[in-house]
């Protein structure tokens, strides 16, 4: 709705401004800031109580010459690929901008080494939680997409992108799509 939609426009110029201020910062400590920003941007036109929610991002920061990834995430994860196998960094489950959490410590920051080859994906809550199989009752889950990427670890990212968005839309079958649906993916060169 309108305040999800105000709160988008409100993290996206913030962040942008956030990075170029403080461009050395990790991702957790930019979250730190971008949340406080959120916050106090939303409640300052906040009009009879009617935003009450926080919005999810996951935020990486890698250096593409050593292959040093930074990840922090508000509700999201990062799955990382290594030799066909996923393994997860798992997001704070502290929503962006959210009022209503108690807030005791900032976004955690993970920090790995990524390997050439390594693959990245970032995904939208809407595509795990999204109904459908035999029933379409059963939620698509993060079980079945890190099953879908190691099945197919032998493909190429475009060719990974198409039987990604096959397996999803065949798993939907005619259930109503429930949430917005992003998935981005990338293969780290060295």
């Amino acid at each position: 709705g309108v305040p999800a939609g105000m709160m988008t426009f409100i993290a996206y110029y913030g962040l942008t401004d956030l990075i170029k201020q403080h461009p050395y910062e990790t991702c957790g400590q930019i979250l730190d800031r971008l949340h406080t920003h959120v916050k106090n941007t939303m409640d300052s036109r906040q009009t009879g109580g009617l935003y009450n929610d926080g919005m999810d991002i996951g935020l990486c920061k890698m250096d593409l010459d050593t292959g040093e990834l930074n990840f922090s995430g508000a509700q999201l994860s990062l799955l990382i690929m290594h030799q066909g196998k996923t393994n997860r960094l798992k997001g704070d489950l502290l929503p962006l901008g959210d009022g209503q959490f108690e807030r005791r410590h900032g976004y955690k920051d993970h920090h790995t080494m990524l390997d050439k080859g390594d693959r990245l994906f970032l995904f939208s809550d809407g595509m795990i939680h999204q109904f459908g199989g035999a029933d379409g009752r059963k939620k698509f889950s993060l079980r079945r997409l890190n099953e879908l990427l190691e099945a197919n670890a032998n493909l190429g990212i475009d060719e990974l992108r198409s039987e990604t968005e096959r397996w999803f839309m065949e798993w939907k079958g005619e259930t109503p799509q429930t949430d917005d649906l992003l998935m981005i993916g990338m293969a780290y060169a060295a």
